[in-house]
């Protein structure tokens, strides 16, 4: 159907094709880039925020203990006391951490109770512990040490599973984007590809359509007005061929007229020319008869001249007579008169 179709209709069609899927191809493109944001926004503002103060709260447990374990060891001694303001320091900065973490991490906040109540166990035991081995030694110390170990247990059992928790989540979260900036990358491969088959496509049907039209005009040019050549084609470059067709046979049917005309004023001009020397010899012919015919004029002249001359003696002769006969009448007369 799209063969049939005219060029221009062709060029539309796959360039509103193109427009659609590159406007699909930018829709897609944009929500996976807005996933790809979400993703690092979450892990901006929440993963990474809550995994740091997982790790700081860690170490504030680790320190209480620590500080804890000194003071029991060295019982309090001058100098050597201040374990259990260190110890106050790090359990309220876990307080303050657990806070936190119920702002930044709202949808662990059972998690977050359950730690609490565990530290507050095993801060509270740490410190009576510590406070046996200062006032009764290390008897009174090592007889508490068990239920000390046993809430440091409590407690770890429920940091370091939320610190895993929070590590698989970063972890799923980077996974995710990471396999979403590839799934954009490959989008952007095909698109770019679909894109290249398509201009590639649009640039092929205009080269073919219009590629016979320069022989078709060379040939002309050359002046080759016999050769025919098919036109299948139902769009513009068929209509562009047809109205080459066409204005070549005019041309063609008018220079046969000019060459008819040639070849029939050629042979008029031979017939005119025959003429010319027919008419030319028949005029020598009559200026020979009219100078036979002014020579018979001129003598005739001569003749007439000679004929008047003596028609006018003649006539002198007459008149002459005439008088002498009038002449003679007189006499008569008088004759006639003296009788």
């Amino acid at each position: 159907m799209l063969l049939k179709m005219s060029l221009k209709g062709r060029v539309i069609i796959l360039s509103l094709f193109l427009g659609l899927f590159v406007l699909i191809q930018g829709q897609v493109l944009f929500s996976s880039t807005q996933n790809i944001l979400k993703q690092a926004n979450i892990i901006a503002n929440n993963n990474i925020p809550t995994l740091n103060k997982a790790y700081q709260l860690k170490l504030s447990v680790v320190q209480v203990q620590q500080w804890l374990t000194d003071i029991s060891a060295t019982r309090g001694l001058d100098g050597l006391n201040d374990g259990f303001n260190e110890a106050e320091n790090n359990a309220k900065l876990f307080k303050l951490l657990i806070k936190e973490l119920e702002i930044v991490d709202s949808g662990r906040a059972a998690t977050y109770k359950k730690m609490s109540l565990a530290f507050d166990a095993y801060y509270e035991m740490g410190k009576k512990m510590a406070q046996a081995y200062v006032d009764e030694g290390p008897t009174a110390g090592n007889a508490l040490m068990a239920s000390f170990d046993e809430a440091a247990e409590n407690l770890v059992t429920e940091v370091d599973p939320f610190l895993a928790d929070v590590i698989e989540h970063i972890n799923i979260a980077v996974t995710k984007q990471e396999s979403d900036s590839r799934t954009i990358g490959y989008y952007t491969i095909i698109a770019y590809v679909i894109i290249l088959l398509i201009v590639s496509f649009m640039a092929y049907i205009i080269t073919n359509a219009v590629a016979t039209l320069p022989k078709i005009v060379a040939e002309m040019a050359e002046g080759d007005l016999t050769a025919k050549f098919a036109i299948e084609r139902t769009d513009e470059v068929g209509e562009i061929m047809r109205s080459l067709q066409k204005m070549r046979d005019k041309i063609f049917n008018i220079i046969s007229g000019i060459s008819a005309t040639t070849v029939e004023l050629s042979d008029s001009s031979e017939s005119l020319t025959q003429l010319a020397m027919t008419t030319n010899t028949n005029v020598q012919a009559q200026f020979a008869e009219i100078e036979q015919v002014a020579s018979a004029v001129s003598e005739m002249s001569a003749t007439v001249q000679s004929v008047a001359t003596s028609v006018s003696e003649t006539a002198n002769a007459a008149n002459s007579a005439n008088e002498e006969t009038a002449k003679g009448q007189q006499i008569v007369n008088r004759t006639i008169t003296e009788i």
